[in-house]
């Protein structure tokens, strides 16, 4: 599985804005059933247990969990997939997925189960288009980006057509002192970008990263570099 392979415990220094906020809208309460679906290394869990909520947190890479699992906070770490949740319907009053669900083969099935098991609150972030990720398909190694259901409100409204849904917009940058700096850590942080490498021949990497070195250096401002990526952040409440 490799999504594990990856060394996404790199990304949660990064990322801690974004898990702030979606952990700050959906305002987990002591007691209640929380569950992060597709948690990686459960920056987002961790940040509910600490709020006093009962976490259960899933994700499909064993390895990701296993990484989870060293975490000091009381989190249920399970292994298992978006499209097949192993929980009974409404069994939670918060759900939450952070650039994770967004990844689930089909959709629509992940959408089915999130809805299903949620009696509550749901909040999910989901990247929007960007010209590094278009760099990277235009390689065509045969992974899929995440998938464009998860990318307009009017797309997300119908995934989420049992919930009241508020769509927020926000934007992250991935900011380094060198082009060269933000490629090695973007391939070393990201499972599918390491993934998409493994599989292109040697020739095709070096044209890539050319391409992706010299499309950072265009986002050069003083001594560094602030790569802008916009994402959704997606709130609803069940009806």
């Amino acid at each position: 599985m490799w999504w594990g392979e990856g060394e996404y415990e790199l990304v949660e220094t990064k990322f801690a804005p974004i898990y702030e906020r979606l952990i700050e809208r959906l305002a987990p309460q002591p007691g209640e059933r929380v569950l992060d679906v597709a948690t990686g290394t459960g920056a987002v869990a961790a940040r509910a247990a600490r709020a006093g909520a009962d976490v259960t947190a899933i994700d499909l890479a064993p390895a990701m969990i296993e990484k989870a699992r060293r975490r000091p906070e009381a989190v249920d770490w399970l292994v298992g997939d978006a499209g097949l949740l192993p929980f009974a319907d409404d069994a939670f009053d918060v759900v939450a997925s952070n650039f994770g669900v967004v990844f689930a083969p089909d959709p629509e099935r992940a959408a089915a189960e999130l809805t299903r098991v949620c009696r509550g609150r749901i909040g999910i972030t989901a990247w929007q288009p960007h010209e590094e990720r278009r760099l990277w398909a235009s390689y065509g190694d045969g992974l899929p980006p995440p998938s464009a259901a998860w990318e307009t409100e009017e797309t997300l409204r119908q995934l989420l057509g049992a919930f009241d849904v508020e769509i927020e917009r926000g934007e992250w940058c991935l900011e380094g002192e060198s082009a060269e700096a933000l490629w090695d850590w973007t391939s070393r942080a990201f499972p599918p970008l390491r993934e998409r490498l493994r599989r292109l021949a040697p020739q095709a990497v070096a044209s890539l990263r050319s391409d992706v070195v010299a499309l950072y250096e265009r986002h050069r401002g003083g001594p560094g570099i602030r790569y802008p990526r916009a994402y959704l952040l997606v709130y609803g409440e069940k009806r």
